[in-house]
């Protein structure tokens, strides 16, 4: 079984030339404590004591500290900070990224920061390396004090394995070395921001504001790894697949973590690659649009419809963030399974919110449509049959949202909506520059039997424009694309392989009443659905697949035999190639490289999975 890879932060980390940074959790208000400062080496080693000084609790139990001329970056990555009693025992630990020279960092450690940095610790240790990236996801998965040593103990062997073995070797295989070592900086320089709003945390004395507080934090290591990619060169999108690989490689440690951390884990790894995909789908559409002439007011309408859907998931994020309040208790399995429902239902309405937000206005449907007539009936001989049938495509309402209207969607809801602004901008730019030239030729990929894309349309007809027909095609095809991916996903969660199927009896490769009705032959040999083959998917699994969308699907039953084995392995790297085949069926040979990749961006339907 596959678990489905989902991530965020709450770590709680270090003041560096530092300014201020408190001890939150109540430490004993009046007693005097010795902060000490270590160099973490790159070989994950604790170095020599650097710096040690010592500081009183205040009444509240708060421990304020500052430290000048530490260890720096790009010397270290990271410094350790220790605060001990007056035995000399540790009663709290941080881990924070090293401050550039004449730089500062601000730190605050709770008691989150124990179980984080006690498996930083081990995790580097293990790795011989002081990875960022590791350390990020460390501080990404575990959000409480309340671990058993067990949980800690896993944890750092789960991070050093997923990461490094699975995030990190992605990457690189993609990426190269050099771009590598310039995205594991670029998000060392960012962790200073993150720790920074943990400090606002601790010290607000607000609950309301510490909720926020821990929400924004939280959302920030999800834009930090975006930044990073984008800093050091390479494609965001690169991203989220680095993610599936990390999946892969958690997957033997979840089974030795007690049942509530890993129900946390899932939590808090769904939030984060929701935010990650958000701020994906904005680079990719704001890139998009600005290379295929989109207006400035069309591309702040799209950046302001991401935004908002980002801002959106910081508030869900915050209320998640509610159930760590008492970072000395671990919240329960039910209470994580209730909040991940509500978060569900939360994310809905925020992407329904999105799809209205990033609906085209009439005006810009008729900027469209103007471009269609202008660019594709002089060539027809009949001026006025070909207007006439554009304006068939309008549908009957002046609004475009009429019964039989081609230029509309529908929500999550099934309320119609115009079709969003990149749709819009695709289509002008096509008819406005390669109106009669434009050309795709299909692919060849067959879909997946998903209720909502289960074949492949024809569109092109006596009044359809080839230019249109020809996008709509290509359209279909990144959903084709996109689809089968997931039917990979789907399969993989089942336990089903290429090789689990080829050994299944013939009968329990085929329904007879299907074949019945194809006539005793099926175009691909198999048939959509098994009868009889042992599901293992968990409803944790299944629920992650966002069911309520589509009444009545059965994931295994339906998807996991019809796939051929394309899809079981590698399935980011597959799909990647394929949009790159759709890419190229793209004509005429003028238009660029870079038109052709923001149409297939633009076409791309918003995803967050």
């Amino acid at each position: 079984m596959k678990r489905a890879i989902k991530l965020l932060i709450l770590g709680m980390v270090v003041a560096g030339f530092w300014a201020a940074a408190a001890a939150a959790a109540a430490l004993d208000p009046g007693a005097t404590y010795t902060v000490e400062v270590y160099p973490i080496t790159s070989s994950g080693s604790v170095g020599s004591r650097s710096s040690s000084d010592q500081a009183v609790a205040d009444a509240a139990g708060k421990l304020t500290f500052q430290f000048t001329n530490l260890p720096n970056f790009p010397t270290y990555n990271f410094l350790l900070i220790r605060i001990k009693d007056g035995s000399g025992t540790i009663v709290r630990q941080g881990i924070a990224p090293a401050p550039k020279a004449g730089e500062e960092t601000l730190l605050g450690i709770s008691p989150a920061s124990v179980s984080q940095t006690a498996a930083m610790l081990k995790a580097m240790a293990d790795a011989g390396s002081d990875d960022p990236v590791m350390v990020l996801f460390g501080f990404t998965l575990i959000r409480t004090g309340a671990l058993s040593d067990q949980d800690v103990e896993t944890m750092g062997d789960l991070a050093r394995a997923a990461v490094l073995n699975g995030f990190n070797a992605y990457l690189e295989g993609k990426i190269g070395a050099t771009k590598m070592q310039a995205f594991r900086n670029a998000v060392q320089n960012r962790l200073g921001a993150y720790t920074a709003k943990i400090k606002e945390l601790i010290d607000s004395a607000d609950a309301g504001q510490k909720q926020n507080f821990r929400g924004e934090a939280g959302a920030m290591l999800s834009a930090f790894l975006v930044e990073a990619a984008a800093a050091a060169g390479f494609d965001p999108a690169l991203i989220p697949p680095a993610m599936k690989a990390m999946s892969d490689q958690a997957e033997t440690h979840v089974a030795f973590l007690s049942e509530e951390m890993t129900a946390c884990m899932d939590v808090v790894m769904a939030s984060t690659y929701l935010k990650i995909m958000a701020e994906v789908v904005k680079q990719k559409y704001s890139s998009g649009l600005d290379v295929l002439g989109a207006s400035a007011d069309q591309i702040s309408r799209m950046n302001q419809a991401i935004n908002g859907f980002s801002d959106a998931l910081v508030g869900i994020f915050a209320d998640f963030e509610s159930l760590f309040e008492d970072e000395e208790e671990m919240p329960t399995v039910e209470a994580l399974e209730e909040k991940l429902a509500d978060m569900q239902t939360a994310f809905m309405g925020a992407f329904n919110t999105f799809m209205t937000e990033s609906a085209s206005t009439v005006e810009e449907l008729d900027a469209m449509v103007a471009s269609l007539k202008n660019g594709v009936c002089p060539a027809t001989g009949n001026q006025a049959v070909c207007e006439a049938s554009i304006d068939e495509l309008k549908g009957p309402n002046p609004d475009y949202l009429g019964l039989g209207g081609v230029f509309q969607v529908r929500n999550l809801y099934g309320q119609p909506l115009r079709w969003p602004i990149p749709m819009v901008v695709a289509v002008k730019w096509v008819v406005d520059h390669y109106p009669t030239q434009f050309h795709y030729t299909r692919d060849d990929l067959a879909p997946a039997p998903q209720h909502w894309l289960n074949e492949r349309h024809i569109f092109s007809g006596l009044f359809m424009p080839s230019a249109l027909s020809h996008i709509l095609e290509l359209r279909e095809d990144i959903e084709i694309v996109y689809g089968r991916r997931m039917a990979g996903e789907i399969a993989a969660s089942c336990d089903i392989t290429q090789a689990d199927w080829d050994a299944l009896p013939p009968e329990d490769q085929t329904d007879p009443e299907v074949l019945a009705m194809l006539g005793g032959f099926h175009p691909q040999g198999k048939v959509l659905r098994i009868v009889d083959a042992e599901n293992t998917a968990n409803q944790d699994d299944q629920d992650g697949l966002n069911p309520a969308l589509v009444p009545g699907f059965n994931h295994c039953d339906d998807m996991a035999p019809f796939l051929n084995g394309y899809e079981l392995q590698g399935l980011e790297d597959l799909l990647l190639e394929r949009l790159e085949t759709l890419k190229e069926n793209i004509g005429p040979e003028a238009v660029t490289e870079a038109q052709r990749q923001a149409l297939i961006d633009v076409l791309s339907a918003p995803r967050f999975r």
